[in-house]
């Protein structure tokens, strides 16, 4: 970590900054920790630090013990740490946590906590392991909890490790004289709690005048389906052509009420012999499509009148174009479901910033999507151990990251 702070005024210094500032306007209760652990220091658990030492995270003596003026001990990186930290916080502190990596501890109210942790998830192997095990086992305990990972390139100049081995295979990785969007060097925010207070803070992080631009990337993780990416109805004109317009249900039905947003409802008429429609539709926004690749045969359709011509992800909105043809041999009433699997979304979003151990790269992580992927399976795995205390079902998670629904009269 210490190379993200070899110099002042790198996207990671930036980021403590702008989470001191974050945390400090939303006057709750927040904590402070340094991550870590040494049989050699005895240190074995977490150090409480102040709101000021938090702000040290930003030079090179927090990192490491060895800098002239340092003051922490030495540690390796012990990242489930903030999991077995008391959630309980007097109401005159902040809630934050940090590590050799850092992070961020912060009491939504008596019971809910937000917990952040910063991180290059690069410490070895089985303390990421660790970390996926734990941050599902959060959720399981907190059913209106999620997870999200939020990963941000940053300047850096230093060393490189290996997730297996431990030694250095980079010995100076620099990102002078490159193009820091593309080359610069991944730190991440791993969060849990809940939905609305995470949403909070990724929107307002998000939103400050940082020069993350592309450099930004979100996934969550939770275990019901509140973040599928429906389609922005508003989106397409109304009538979408001189031979298309919208309608209100699908042959005779109408979608449920709770639903009738997430419909995209056509219908031809007045063009004799025109059996084709090509329309434009985009998603609503969402801050896990950022920085996503994504190509039109990875969107699946449900029925063969509607195919998808083209995909394209602009910011924050995914746009797809599709064609309707409804003609010979389809029924009035037909629907059509365009799904973007989480696996593929997360591949989309996470790909250019994967390495393996075998093939480090400065600009990438080691194993990092074994990492997403590891965790959609385990917040998985325990969702399918808890039942809806209403009807007694289980609640399955979708592995739909982007549902479409739409009727063709």
């Amino acid at each position: 970590m210490v190379g993200f702070v070899s110099r002042s005024g790198t996207l990671y210094t930036q980021a403590i900054d702008s989470l001191s500032t974050l945390i400090g306007n939303r006057n709750i209760a927040t904590r402070y920790w340094r991550i870590g652990s040494s049989l050699e220091t005895d240190t074995t658990q977490a150090q409480a630090i102040t709101t000021a030492q938090f702000l040290e995270a930003k030079f090179p003596q927090f990192y490491d013990c060895k800098v002239t003026g340092s003051d922490y001990p030495c540690v390796s990186s012990t990242l489930h740490q903030i999991y077995e930290l008391d959630g309980s916080a007097d109401s005159n502190e902040d809630p934050v946590a940090q590590t050799e990596d850092a992070a961020i501890d912060e009491v939504v109210d008596s019971e809910k906590v937000v917990k952040i942790l910063i991180t290059d998830l690069e410490p070895n192997q089985s303390a990421i392991a660790e970390l996926s095990s734990r941050v599902s086992q959060e959720l399981q305990k907190n059913q209106d909890y999620k997870a999200v990972l939020v990963g941000v390139r940053s300047e850096f100049n230093g060393n490189v490790f290996s997730a297996e081995t431990g030694q250095v295979v980079i010995g100076d990785y620099s990102t002078d004289d490159t193009n820091v969007t593309e080359s610069g060097r991944p730190f991440y925010l791993v969060m849990t709690g809940p939905e609305k207070a995470l949403d909070e803070i990724i929107n307002s992080f998000n939103n400050l005048p940082l020069d993350v631009s592309e450099a930004f990337r979100v996934t969550s993780f939770a275990s019901s389906d509140i973040d599928v990416i429906t389609l922005d109805k508003t989106s397409v004109p109304d009538p979408v052509n001189e031979c298309t317009i919208q309608r209100g249900n699908i042959g005779r039905q109408r979608p449920p009420k709770e639903q009738a947003n997430q419909w995209l409802i056509l219908e031809q008429r007045g063009c004799q012999g025109e059996t084709e429609t090509v329309v434009d539709v985009w998603s609503e926004p969402s801050t896990s499509l950022l920085g996503a690749t994504i190509s039109p045969e990875k969107l699946v359709s449900s029925n063969p009148i509607l195919n998808v011509e083209a995909v394209n992800v602009q910011g924050d909105r995914l746009n797809v174009q599709t064609r309707i043809n409804a003609g010979e041999g389809s029924r009035r009433g037909e629907t059509a479901y365009l799904t973007l699997s989480q696996r593929d979304l997360d591949e989309a979003v996470w790909a250019d910033w994967n390495s393996t151990a075998a093939n480090p790269n400065g600009a990438k992580t080691q194993n990092l999507l074994l990492f997403v992927y590891g965790l959609r399976e385990a917040v998985k795995g325990m969702a399918l151990q808890n039942t809806d205390p209403d009807t007694g079902t289980v609640r399955v998670p979708s592995d739909d990251a982007v549902k479409f629904c739409i009727g063709i009269n």
